[in-house]
């Protein structure tokens, strides 16, 4: 079995036995991401190879003839593809593909000419500059934006579910009916943004930044967010329920109509903290600090803590 950073032995696969580069690479999973950075491929014939999964980040495919539906699931940033041909008939896919690699150095671009409805399954844009980017309604499944910056980019209606967004940057943006259940967002800058209408639902928000961040009506089910700061927040109609936000810090955030069920708040911080319509049930709240809170008086039920 090659290792996924043996970049000669895996092109010297792709040449000589298509099939067994297939094989051999879905036989890695998912998640392992192929290094073929800065290969040439140009004028190549690779029709019969699934070309997912792969970091082809500087590599010329200028010329080469793809399957390019599986393409459109590897790194592309600064490659080459002048000429590109698909094996679909469907111009579909090498529609796509040139979409998704206009995303990493021309957004201008991207905005003009992006469909309405696409559909990017497994894409990978981590670290990628998306401030500004048109991704309304953009699916976004199971996608690699780690590192990406998002600040300022049109979210509304996108799904990016199961997709990892750790590290990335979303300061001041616009987060509305965008569906990110699943999806990492640990240590992730989401300062001064509005969630809105949010599928939160079993995200990863451990070490997250939300700090002067608008919560409205998001769904925060079974969220992992041990130690994220939700410093000056406003949450508004939002119930966490099997959540873990121990160790968050919730100093001087506004909770209305707030309702932590069954959620581990252990050595979380309220302090300063404004309630109104706010209720702690079957709650973890041992070493939580509840100082200098103001407001309605929090209902408290069957907690532990604090």
């Amino acid at each position: 079995m090659l290792s996924p950073n043996d970049r000669d032995g895996w092109l010297e696969l792709l040449f000589r036995d298509p099939k067994a580069f297939n094989d051999q690479k879905n036989a890695l999973g998912l998640g392992v991401r192929i290094d073929l950075r800065g290969v040439d491929l140009s004028g190549r014939e690779l029709g019969a190879a699934l070309l997912s999964g792969l970091d082809l980040t500087g590599a010329s495919l200028a010329g080469a003839r793809v399957d390019a539906f599986s393409l459109a699931m590897s790194r592309l940033e600064g490659a080459d593809i002048a000429g590109l041909r698909a094996i679909e008939a469907d111009p579909g896919p090498l529609e796509d593909v040139r979409l998704l690699r206009s995303l990493w150095d021309d957004i201008t671009h991207f905005n003009a000419n992006r469909k309405k409805t696409l559909v990017f399954v497994l894409a990978d844009l981590s670290g990628a500059k998306l401030a500004g980017a048109d991704l309304t309604a953009i699916a976004f499944p199971k996608s690699r934006l780690a590192g990406a910056d998002l600040s300022g980019a049109k979210l509304d209606g996108a799904s990016l579910a199961r997709s990892d967004l750790s590290g990335a940057r979303l300061v001041g943006t616009a987060v509305r009916r965008v569906d990110l259940s699943g999806a990492r967002l640990d240590g992730a800058d989401c300062t001064g943004s509005e969630f809105r209408n949010a599928d939160l639902n079993d995200a990863n928000l451990e070490g997250a930044t939300f700090e002067r961040t608008i919560f409205v009506a998001c769904g925060l089910q079974r969220v992992h967010g041990r130690g994220a700061s939700f410093r000056g927040t406003s949450w508004e109609r939002v119930y966490p329920i099997g959540a873990a936000l121990d160790h968050a810090d919730f100093t001087g955030a506004t909770l209305e109509s707030v309702g932590f069920t069954g959620t581990d708040l252990s050595g979380a911080r309220f302090t300063g903290a404004t309630t109104r319509a706010v209720r702690f049930r079957d709650a973890n709240l041992l070493g939580a600090a509840l100082d200098g809170m103001s407001g309605d008086p929090p209902v408290f039920e069957d907690v532990t803590g604090p």
